[in-house]
């Protein structure tokens, strides 16, 4: 099986079989290198699939199908294949939730939202360049899907999405809250999703009263 799928070319996802390469691309994966690994694919010609979009202002063509092998996540509507892995991530909680409950230990899901979640200016030029309706997705829905698991378990939450979000459309941002071309949380990020955390460990007194023997 292919260690990363989701290329317009199949001899590239042929060449990601091999550890070697994917640790190369990922070395190759930003700045003006990427920009060449883009130009030389476009020297090759269009690929079978579906064209690839072209780059635009902000937002490479190589950073936009990075985005798109998690967009399925996001379907307003999962089909089939989504909606397995779905179920499959939701007994591997199920699992989780049973091994802390037998062993008495309490425990807090805390959710953290990409990128693509939180920042609407890279959500709308992602959907653009790979000409995606945006009608077809809903990128706050991961997010309720798990609180409804959780809530209806008594599993305690936290979810910085509103705040990240809120941070994110502020008229006099403080910063960014992901880094450049990274999944990773800025400091200010950290600081928002750690406040998410303290405000649910306050409030559980479960929680806040647990030591572990």
């Amino acid at each position: 099986t292919a260690l990363y799928t989701g290329s317009s070319y199949a001899w590239l996802d042929l060449l990601r079989r091999s550890r070697l390469f994917v640790l190369a691309e990922r070395v190759v994966r930003g700045g003006s290198r990427a920009r060449l690994v883009e130009f030389w694919l476009r020297r090759r010609g269009p690929a079978p699939a579906p064209a690839r979009p072209e780059p635009g202002a902000g937002l490479t063509v190589w950073q936009a199908h990075q985005q798109k092998k998690d967009l399925p996540v996001y379907l307003a509507e999962p089909d089939a294949t989504t909606a397995r892995l779905w179920a499959r991530a939701l007994e591997c909680l199920e699992a989780f939730d049973r091994l802390c409950r037998a062993a008495g230990v309490p425990w807090i899901l805390h959710l953290i939202p990409a990128d693509i979640q939180v920042e609407p200016g890279l959500r709308d030029r992602v959907l653009e360049r790979l000409h995606l309706d945006p009608g077809g997705y809903d990128f706050a829905a991961p997010q309720r899907r798990l609180r409804a698991w959780a809530d209806a378990r008594g599993v305690p939450v936290a979810d910085p999405l509103a705040a990240l979000r809120a941070a994110a459309d502020s008229a006099e941002p403080a910063g960014p809250l992901y880094e450049r071309r990274d999944i990773h949380w800025t400091a200010l990020g950290n600081r928002l999703a750690g406040e998410a955390l303290a405000d649910v460990l306050a409030a559980d007194a479960r929680l806040r009263t647990y030591r572990a023997e």
